[in-house]
């Protein structure tokens, strides 16, 4: 196997915490339905976007990326799943 660091797509994970992470936060705090969806669209689509850019440029193989977008699902995932766990004890006191 090449070593290399192109495994995973540190680009792509990052993206991806950033933008949805962003939007999280901010979409959280909105009451207003189409400015939510709005914001997740534009998350998403940056993200994608960025992933899209590394394939295209050569620097990584689409498996990169993905790997990088699943490791950031991961983590964020456990981000939420920590955040939700927290507001529901502190809910109940």
């Amino acid at each position: 196997l090449p070593e290399s660091y192109s495994f995973p797509s540190g680009h792509s994970l990052y993206a991806v915490c950033f933008y949805v992470g962003l939007a999280w936060l901010i979409t959280s705090r909105l009451n207003n339905r189409p400015a939510r969806i709005l914001i997740w669209i534009f998350a998403v689509f940056l993200c994608l976007l960025i992933g899209l850019s590394r394939i295209y440029l050569g620097v990584h193989y689409p498996s990169d990326v993905i790997a990088g977008f699943a490791a950031a699902i991961v983590w964020l995932s456990t981000v939420f799943l920590i955040d939700y766990t927290i507001k529901k004890r502190l809910e109940s006191l």
